[in-house]
This record gives C-alpha cells, sequence and structure tokens, in this order.
C-alpha cells in the first residue's frame, strides 16, 4: 500500500479495467511499482515546498490522493496492452501535473497543513505553521490594545500610578 494510493482506491478508479491491467500473478508487484511510482511524481513536485510524504488533514490526503490516482491511472494504462490511453485519463493526468506543478511553485498552497517544512527558493528551510485565532480583541485590551490616539501609559506603571480599569 502506498502513503497517498491504496489498492482499494486503485481498483475503484479503473474499475473493469483493473482486473485487465493487473491480472496475472505476478501484476502485484506491477501494481505496487505503479504506485510509487505515481506517488514520486507526487513527492517530486510536493518536495520542493514540503516535507515528504506528507501527512496532513483529511481533506489535504485526499486532494494528493486525487492527484496521485490521475497520475497512477496513466501509468497503468501504458502497462496495458492497449496502445491508446483513453483521452479522459491523459487529461486528468495532465491537469494533476499542472497542480502539482503550482503546488511546486508556490502558486497552491496546501491549507490546512501545519508543521511542515518549506523549502525557500535558497535552499534553507522555514517552518511554516498557522497560527491559533486570537483570542483577544483591541477593544479588549483597553489602554494596551491595538492603535490608538494617544500612547498608551507605561509599563510597568511607576509607584503610586493609577492603573487601567
Amino acid at each position: 500500500m502506498g502513503v497517498y494510493i491504496s489498492i482499494e482506491d486503485a481498483k475503484r478508479r479503473l474499475k473493469d479495467s483493473f482486473l485487465r491491467l493487473y491480472a496475472m500473478p505476478d501484476d502485484a508487484q506491477d501494481l505496487q511499482t505503479d504506485i510509487g511510482s505515481a506517488e514520486a511524481q507526487v513527492n517530486g513536485y510536493a518536495g520542493k515546498r514540503y516535507k515528504v510524504p506528507i501527512t496532513a488533514p483529511p481533506p489535504v490526503l485526499a486532494f494528493l490522493r486525487e492527484q496521485a490516482l490521475c497520475l497512477w491511472a496513466e501509468i497503468a494504462w501504458r502497462r496495458g496492452a492497449s496502445d491508446e490511453i483513453p483521452t479522459k485519463v491523459k487529461e486528468a493526468a495532465d491537469n494533476a501535473r499542472k497542480v502539482l506543478k503550482d503546488i511546486s511553485a508556490g502558486l497552491v498552497t496546501l491549507g490546512g497543513v501545519t508543521g511542515l517544512t518549506e523549502q525557500n527558493p535558497g535552499g534553507t528551510e522555514a517552518i511554516v505553521e498557522e497560527a491559533a485565532p486570537s483570542r483577544f480583541k483591541s477593544e479588549q485590551m483597553g489602554p494596551w490594545g491595538g492603535r490608538q490616539e494617544e500612547a498608551a501609559p507605561p509599563w510597568p506603571p511607576s509607584e503610586g500610578a493609577p492603573t487601567p480599569p
């Protein structure tokens, strides 16, 4: 089983064609190789921006699974005896490559992915994390919150100075 694609995912994708393409006893190894090849393409593109293999919230993994399945289906059809890959399969794989190139270029981000390493163009690394939503609003902070016309009193207040309510 792969990181993004399971054998059951593959069977659901190709339905009856799956049995024709992977019918022989040694085809199980070919199936694993083909799944690995599709996932390597996903990781190759995503690896320019993120630490791979990506472990992320289910919606992001479902998105990556879909891209990997499109690439895998094209690989599976190439493996088959047919000379021609169905147009629908070819277009889906081309679209997956376009999306993955956009991820690689930083035009598409994997929302909800936190704590992954993002490669900067110079090759250094930076940790990318989403901050928790703010618990306070500036109007709750009194004189210490946000922009105000008058300057906030110095902190800590001098002895005997009144403190804000």
